[in-house]
């Protein structure tokens, strides 16, 4: 590393750690079951489904972090540079609620909208775990017509798997 380098990352992490502070989540997944929250089991089965939890993960075509974010995912909910995913599990984390969140938003949006419109397919239950796969995958958009996934349904019994009975 450079110098150059090596003074831009002692003056960027210290202020990237303070934007994530504020934010409750949890140390680990290996918390208590019974604390885990919905959105907890959710991230988990998507960790483990992307990179099987590694958070140093990189995939094919250079997506980063145990939840294997995209660039243009990334952008979408945070102005820190993209080199940075995968560095800081902590803000991987935050990063992956606020995409979780956009996703159950533009979920209920659309079963609102498809309500209304006969002639378009139905998204019964707009937040289940498999439908919020399916938009993990492929995005919001992505999904549309896809009734039937290995993905999503792999996460759906990850999710399943760490509920509390």
């Amino acid at each position: 590393m450079t110098r150059r380098g090596f003074l831009s990352a002692l003056i960027i992490i210290p202020f990237i750690r303070l934007r994530a502070d504020g934010v409750n989540l949890p140390d680990s997944y290996t918390q208590a079951r019974e604390e885990e929250s919905n959105e907890d089991r959710f991230l988990y089965a998507v960790s483990q489904k992307e990179s099987g939890g590694n958070q140093y993960a990189i995939g094919p075509h250079g997506e980063r972090t145990e939840f294997q974010f995209t660039r243009d995912t990334w952008r979408q909910h945070t102005s820190v540079p993209f080199w940075y995913a995968g560095t800081d599990r902590e803000f991987d984390r935050m990063i992956a609620r606020k995409h979780l969140r956009y996703l159950m938003d533009g979920l209920t949006y659309a079963a609102i909208y498809w309500s209304w419109n006969d002639s378009l397919p139905r998204l019964e239950h707009a937040n289940q775990v498999y439908n919020l796969g399916l938009a993990w995958h492929y995005g919001l958009r992505g999904m549309m017509g896809r009734s039937y996934d290995d993905y999503a349904l792999c996460v759906e019994r990850l999710f399943l798997s760490r509920t509390v009975r």
